[in-house]
């Protein structure tokens, strides 16, 4: 009895797996109908957990399979019309949107290489301004410097201060008819009216006529009169009175100027010509103690002398004015302070 009832057990068990393995297969059929998708005994057998070779051997569930899967090759054998139309149109779409996509990440691609060369070009201005910014800093530094220098210079010249409001005053003082024209002589006259060159007065009118040409005087016809009516002694003072006053000040009309001296018999002031010999002696004296000086300390190399000033070349080969250097504080007193810190 004990025998019996394990048996009718174990059948009903194999029962109710049985039963479990069709409604998982039934399941299954409705999920890949539901799903669109093959029906065979394959797709069936892995939905509902279940082997192929147990499905063979189930007559309704093999017939059943054999029967959707045929029904399924006939739908795919004959697919409508209008959705072969709807494939058809929609691989043209997807050529459409494939050659748009390339064309969109070509020129993302440029796009990406132009900001990639703009960026290259922000960091060289940076880095070139950052160069500029330097090169300023530098030039302002020098400047500065050159500015302190050059107050230093000023300070340290041997000049007194009140020098310049000395020669203002001066130039107050000035006769109203000396005013300026034809430019003062930077060195004394060397052009002389020799009596004994003078023949006749018309010799005595070219040679002021030359001394005034030299001068970029021109005589007109009125002081060439003037000069006809006076002596020799006369026309030699006035000239030489016009020498002296081109020594300290402009004149505004020569031609009127030397009529009036002649007229009214001036004469020069001979102390005056005798002191402008001797300074021009003491410029030349410190003319040479400068050079010396200053070709020493390397700043020229060469110097001449014309008749009007003298002119020292530096290491450049450029000529320019001694005045040039002394205005720009290359005094001889600054060059020997210099020598001394040496």
């Amino acid at each position: 009895m004990k025998h019996q009832r394990n048996i009718e057990g174990l059948r009903q068990n194999a029962q109710k797996k049985k039963q479990d393995a069709i409604e998982r297969t039934e399941k299954g059929i409705q999920q890949l109908i539901k799903e669109g998708r093959s029906i065979n005994f394959k797709t069936v057998a892995e939905v509902a957990d279940v082997s192929t070779a147990w499905l063979y051997k189930e007559p309704e569930i093999k017939a059943r399979i054999e029967h959707l899967r045929d029904q399924g090759t006939r739908k795919k054998k004959s697919v409508p019309t209008h959705q072969k139309v709807s494939d058809a149109s929609n691989n043209s779409k997807y050529q459409a949107l494939k050659q748009r996509i390339q064309k969109v990440e070509a020129e993302n691609r440029g796009l990406r290489d132009h900001l990639e060369a703009i960026h290259g070009r922000q960091r060289s201005l940076v880095d070139e301004n950052e160069g500029l910014r330097r090169e300023i800093e530098r030039l302002t530094k020098l400047l500065a410097e050159s500015r302190a220098e050059t107050e230093s210079l000023r300070q340290g010249s041997s000049l007194p201060s009140q020098s310049n409001e000395q020669a203002s005053e001066l130039d107050e003082d000035k006769p109203k008819h000396l005013a300026n024209k034809v430019t003062p002589l930077k060195s004394c006259p060397t052009h002389e009216v020799a009596p004994e060159k003078a023949q006749n007065k018309l010799d005595l009118i070219n040679l002021v006529k030359q001394q005034f040409d030299a001068l970029g005087v021109q005589l007109n016809s009125t002081l060439i009169k003037t000069i006809k009516s006076a002596s020799e002694e006369t026309i030699i003072n006035a000239v030489k009175a016009f020498e002296e006053a081109l020594l300290t000040e402009n004149i505004k009309k020569p031609g009127a100027w030397l009529k009036r001296a002649i007229e009214e018999g001036w004469k020069p002031n001979e102390s005056l010509l005798a002191s402008c010999v001797q300074g021009e002696v003491q410029t030349k004296d410190e003319f040479s103690q400068w050079f010396e000086l200053a070709k020493a300390q390397g700043r020229v190399k060469a110097k001449q002398q014309t008749e009007t000033e003298f002119s020292v070349q530096d290491n450049a080969g450029e000529w320019a004015s001694w005045e040039s250097y002394l205005e720009s504080g290359w005094t001889l007193e600054y060059l020997k302070r210099r020598a001394k810190q040496r």
